[in-house]
């Protein structure tokens, strides 16, 4: 087979095995893996193969034992040299990371990319995971665990009224609410809102993360915002007063009523396990116990 034809062979194939094999590759499912994105690291040491990751991106950060993980580079611009140092017999990554994928697989190491992008794929990836790690038993557990969670959060809140929510994703800390992208019709977002027992403002809209003006937000009127900061912490800003940039909508309801919810957690942006943590911290936010009949 000719390398040159491995970025068309990419575009249809999930799985890939180079030509000429690593001299540190193994039979049988791999030992030495390589994630390059915080979710796939989060989701193999979920599936108990977490001894298994030699080397993770710069942005991966739980669970605390990938701190002592050798970093590749980002997710976008992983160095193919620093992850062929690691000898590694798997290479995990995601669709739209094709092109670090072809590198990867044109110096001989097996690559497996799936999807991550809606709810679904994050469940599936699950599972495509502990197939590839040979754990199908604990990826089926892992799985099923988190689908029974969902479901007890969407019964809880099935005969709720449902709030108008507006859900701001990294936004600029420390200044005045300006333009902002929200998310819209992106497959995850607004998925767990409506979960949640919540109405996506943005929902319809046709794009995944729409710009939104302030005068845009204002005219939306959220009852309910729920503005996504994680990091915003570790750069010295308090949860509080990331809040209080919200105070030039005062027109909006959700600023009105206070009812401004700041996420610094990591879980909230990095879908995988813990996604459920967030959905049911998200169901507490849009339906507080005090509320429930």
């Amino acid at each position: 087979m000719n390398r040159r034809h491995l970025p068309a062979l990419l575009l249809g194939a999930l799985l890939l095995a180079a030509c000429s094999p690593a001299p540190a590759r193994r039979e049988g499912p791999p030992q030495r893996i390589v994630s390059l994105s915080p979710n796939l690291t989060e989701t193999l040491f979920a599936l108990g193969v977490g001894e298994r990751v030699v080397g993770v991106t710069a942005y991966c950060a739980y669970p605390p034992e990938v701190a002592a993980l050798p970093r590749v580079g980002g997710q976008m611009d992983a160095n193919p040299e620093a992850i062929a140092a690691l000898r590694p017999d798997l290479v995990v990554l995601f669709d739209y990371q094709e092109r670090i994928g072809r590198q990867v697989a044109a110096i001989g190491t097996p690559v497996l990319m799936v999807p991550g992008k809606s709810l679904d794929d994050i469940l599936s990836l699950v599972e495509r995971l502990g197939e590839a790690c040979a754990v199908p038993a604990n990826a089926r557990l892992l799985r099923d665990g988190m689908e029974e969670r969902i479901e007890a959060v969407r019964r809880r809140v099935a005969e709720r009224p449902r709030p108008k929510v507006l859900v701001s994703v990294d936004r600029p800390p420390g200044k005045a609410v300006g333009s902002l992208y929200l998310a819209g019709d992106d497959g995850y977002f607004d998925t767990l809102i409506d979960y949640a027992g919540g109405r996506n403002v943005c929902a319809g809209i046709g794009i995944a993360y729409p710009l939104i003006p302030a005068e845009g937000i204002a005219e939306m009127n959220p009852d309910i915002i729920i503005d996504l900061c994680t990091g915003a912490v570790g750069q010295g800003h308090r949860p509080e007063t990331l809040a209080a940039d919200w105070a030039a909508l005062r027109g909006v309801e959700a600023v009105k009523t206070g009812r401004i919810h700041v996420l610094t957690e990591t879980y909230a942006t990095v879908p995988g396990p813990r996604t459920v943590d967030f959905l049911e911290h998200l169901a507490d936010l849009l339906h507080p116990a005090e509320d429930q009949p």
